[in-house]
């Protein structure tokens, strides 16, 4: 009888941590009138490492972001691209007055501008789905993070 209980109570805990995952949530799209695009040279390129843990309870990833200032309206934005080591494994290098013409959006309640697609020496790469969801997150494309050695 108590080994069947906690069966119960265990796959209850595994169904309960199903519904609440943040996986479930039903996704809409970005609206139209949110995304812009800017165009441009790149004034900065900058690091941006987040404190604390990602979603996922690892260490944060390390962003790359750009300081462009827009060829037609002369405004400056500072713009999250996607993380280092995603833009390296994709050959895509940025640098300091490099034309780009990037694809973006601000989402609700953030003061942050995140890209979803760039443009640069004629090459085009996606940065995020019409959810918002980085391509990175995908675990082949994730860093391999190693422990220690065991001796």
């Amino acid at each position: 009888m108590k080994k069947t209980i906690v069966l119960i109570s265990i796959a209850m805990m595994i169904a309960g941590g199903f519904l609440l995952s943040n996986d479930n949530k039903t996704q809409v799209p970005i609206p139209a009138s949110k995304i812009m695009e800017i165009s441009g040279k790149i004034q900065a390129v900058m690091t941006n490492i987040p404190l604390g843990q990602d979603s996922h309870g690892g260490a944060p990833v390390a962003f790359t972001k750009v300081k462009v200032k827009d060829s037609t309206t002369g405004m400056e934005h500072s713009i999250q691209v996607a993380p280092g080591h995603f833009l390296r494994l994709k050959g895509m290098i940025l640098h300091k007055d490099d034309q780009i013409r990037i694809k973006a959006f601000k989402p609700d309640n953030s003061m942050e501008i995140k890209s979803m697609e760039i443009e640069i020496k004629g090459k085009i790469l996606i940065l995020r789905d019409q959810f918002g969801k980085g391509a990175w997150e995908k675990p082949e494309l994730r860093p391999k993070r190693t422990g220690f050695k065991v001796r």
